[in-house]
């Protein structure tokens, strides 16, 4: 590469020249630190972000673990302190949530002790069967009594077995 130049007054001509390589030498340079540069600050910039995702990701992982603990029934459970405003609202709800399924547990065994007590209680024969198989599902003292079964000896019977024919 060259360049002329003229030098006012005398009137000369003034040529420079250098090679293609020394020419853009800096500007190679340049490049390379910057591409350097660059590729470094992608690399922090994932390192910074797989450090801070684990930040987010061990809550939820937190959160995962418990709704498997309540999804087995166990409703008495600690969560981490939240740090952010969605892990506390988060953490409130799986809090309301175990609560309302233990209320609507005990209530359902509640109302399910007085139907038991109801059931046994009545004159009447009484036999719950589930349709679609026709086995026997619940079946009262009076209707025992009325064929001559036990409890134990009613659970492996079928609504058929005790359509077929006239209590003995």
């Amino acid at each position: 590469l060259g360049s002329v130049s003229l030098i006012p007054g005398p009137g000369w001509l003034v040529l420079v020249s250098q090679t293609k390589a020394d020419a853009y030498r800096h500007v190679i340079h340049t490049a390379i630190y910057f591409l350097g540069g660059v590729v470094g600050a992608i690399l922090l910039a994932v390192f910074f972000g797989l450090v801070r995702s684990r930040s987010f990701s061990k809550p939820l992982s937190e959160f995962a673990a418990r709704a498997k603990v309540i999804a087995a029934g166990d409703y008495d459970f600690s969560l981490p302190k939240p740090s952010y405003k969605e892990e506390k609202e988060l953490s409130e709800s799986f809090h309301k949530m175990a609560d309302a399924i233990k209320e609507r547990q005990a209530a359902l065994q509640e109302s399910e002790s007085r139907f038991r007590e109801i059931f046994n209680a009545v004159n009447e024969a009484i036999l719950i069967y589930d349709s679609v198989s026709g086995d026997v599902i619940g079946i009262n003292q009076a209707m025992l009594d009325m064929y001559g079964y036990s409890q134990e000896e009613a659970t492996h019977l079928t609504a058929g077995d005790l359509s077929a024919g006239e209590p003995p």
